[in-house]
């Protein structure tokens, strides 16, 4: 992931390069190109950061449902079973 980030941040760095240069060779305002390209990178770094605090907050809300939904550790009915073997074994072993 950290790779992926670190190429994504070399292509970013040679397309602002390979910008200048255009812009140098058209004889384009080099500020206001990198304004734009400044206002570009804002517009991406608040959605990210939009887009992480939704997640954060869809996360907290699934952690929140699971906390309420407790799963019994035993079966209801697994005690009233359990003495209803026994004294099944009790009856058989006194019939023998």
């Amino acid at each position: 992931m950290e790779a992926l980030s670190e190429a994504n941040e070399d292509a970013r760095e040679v397309d602002e390069a390979i910008r200048i240069g255009a812009n140098v060779a058209l004889g384009t305002d080099a500020a206001e190109a990198d304004v734009e390209d400044e206002l570009k990178k804002l517009i991406e770094s608040l959605e990210t950061d939009e887009k992480r605090k939704e997640d954060e907050e869809e996360a907290r809300k699934v952690s929140e449902r699971l906390a309420q939904n407790q799963v019994p550790r035993e079966h209801p009915e697994a005690e009233a079973y359990e003495r209803e073997k026994q004294s099944k074994a009790i009856l058989a072993s006194s019939i023998v």
